[in-house]
């Protein structure tokens, strides 16, 4: 792999935000390394896959850690309000992937802007170790579920208006056109 634009090295800040009203949120990652700042902006399902993926690698090489880091680990992000107004980076996510380096127990988040050619160098990458990675994904646990309930028969996100379950979601022993 081509060396990225930005290389933040390893985090010393690495937090989930998302900003505005539920069904109209804005997700992102703050991360800070040194005197450096990013805002990194992404898709909800974007910000779910990391966590997801960096909760599968812990479980398999961390499995005893997980109790500890959980009782470590603080959902809570750090307010934005003090983050650099004019972050050194910032841009919206077209590709992200994670690496992982067992040998020093850290991850490596790889993330190309939207724009990035495919061919082309990443934007950015951080480091972050395993217990700021288990931490990272309890916010994004946290922040992902503050948004709109899912509904209980389809899964689909509800908002204010009355929500119509679409048919080929609805289990088969429910009515189909249920309405709530």
């Amino acid at each position: 792999m081509a060396e990225a634009r930005f290389d933040f090295g390893l985090a010393t800040r690495l937090d989930a935000d998302a900003i505005g009203e539920p069904g109209q949120r804005t997700f992102r990652l703050l991360i800070r390394s040194g005197s450096s700042s990013a805002l990194i902006w992404m898709e909800k399902q974007q910000l779910l896959a990391l966590a997801v993926a960096m909760e599968q690698v812990l479980a398999q090489v961390a499995p005893g850690e997980a109790r500890r880091a959980e009782l470590l680990a603080s959902p809570a992000a750090a307010s934005a309000q003090d983050f650099p107004l004019n972050p050194t980076v910032e841009f919206k996510v077209g590709q992200l992937q994670l690496g992982h380096d067992a040998a020093n127990e850290q991850f490596q988040i790889i993330a190309n802007d939207d724009e990035a050619s495919e061919d082309g160098p990443p934007t950015f990458t951080v480091r972050t170790g395993y217990q700021a990675a288990r931490r990272l994904c309890s916010q994004i646990t946290s922040v992902a579920s503050a948004g709109r309930p899912l509904c209980p028969l389809c899964g689909e996100a509800m908002g204010p208006e009355s929500h119509h379950c679409p048919p080929e979601r609805i289990p088969p022993h429910i009515a189909n056109g249920y309405i709530h």
